[in-house]
C-alpha cells in the first residue's frame, strides 16, 4: 500500500510540474538501459526502458524493466532526473520510485508452496550523459538500489497411518511470511534519444 501511495504522489508531482510548463516546449525522450546489479552473494543482469518528457534540464517519466534480484521481477516506475547543465555532455542525478511485480507469483512442489506479492523499489544515483550523433546520446550511471518483496510460503504436513492408528489425521499446513529487502549497486549503460 505504501509503495501505491509513493507512487501516486510522484506522478501527481510530475503532471502537476509539466502542466505549469505548457508554455514551453516539452521534448519527449527514450531511455534504454542494460545493467548490472551487484550485492549479496552474486550479479545479476538489468534491462530498463524508460520514455518521458525533459524540459529545461529536467525529465520525468515511466519505465518499465526486467531484473533477477532474489526472484525475476517486473518493475514499474516513475523516472525523475536532473541535469547539471544545459550542455548535451552534462552530469545528472536519478530517482526511480515504483513498483516490483514477481515474474512467477505462485511456486511450489507437492508439499509446499510459496506466494510472492508486489512490492516497493527506489534506484536513485549518479550518471554522465554526452552525445554520440544527433539527438543520440550514451549514458553512463552507478547508484544504490531497495526493492521491498513479500512471500507467503505454506508447507504441508501429512500424518501415515500405522498398525497403532486406525485413523488419518487431516493432513495440516505451516505457515510463514517472509518480507525480503534486498539492496543493491547498479551500474548502467544505455543510450537515449
Amino acid at each position: 500500500m505504501k509503495y501505491k501511495i509513493i507512487l501516486s504522489i510522484t506522478v501527481l508531482l510530475l503532471t502537476m510540474n509539466f502542466v505549469n510548463a505548457q508554455s514551453s516546449k516539452l521534448k519527449f525522450h527514450s531511455i534504454n538501459n542494460i545493467g548490472l546489479l551487484e550485492g549479496g552473494s552474486d550479479e545479476n543482469l538489468q534491462l530498463q526502458t524508460i520514455n518521458g518528457v525533459s524540459h529545461k534540464g529536467f525529465f520525468g517519466g515511466v519505465g518499465i524493466g526486467l531484473d533477477n534480484y532474489y526472484r525475476k521481477s517486473i518493475p514499474l516506475f516513475a523516472d525523475l532526473r536532473q541535469n547539471f547543465s544545459q550542455r548535451k555532455s552534462t552530469p545528472f542525478l536519478y530517482l526511480d520510485l515504483g513498483a516490483v511485480f514477481p515474474w512467477d507469483r505462485n511456486t511450489g512442489t507437492q508439499w509446499s508452496s510459496s506466494q510472492y506479492k508486489t512490492g516497493f523499489l527506489y534506484d536513485a544515483g549518479i550518471g554522465y550523459s554526452f552525445p554520440i550523433k544527433g539527438r543520440f546520446a550514451m549514458n553512463l550511471s552507478a547508484g544504490y538500489s531497495q526493492r521491498f518483496l513479500k512471500e507467503i510460503s505454506e508447507t504441508s504436513r501429512w500424518y501415515f497411518l500405522t498398525d497403532n492408528m486406525p485413523f488419518a489425521p487431516a493432513p495440516s499446513k505451516d505457515t510463514a511470511h517472509y518480507k525480503y529487502n534486498f539492496n543493491r549497486f547498479s551500474f548502467k549503460i544505455g543510450f537515449s534519444f
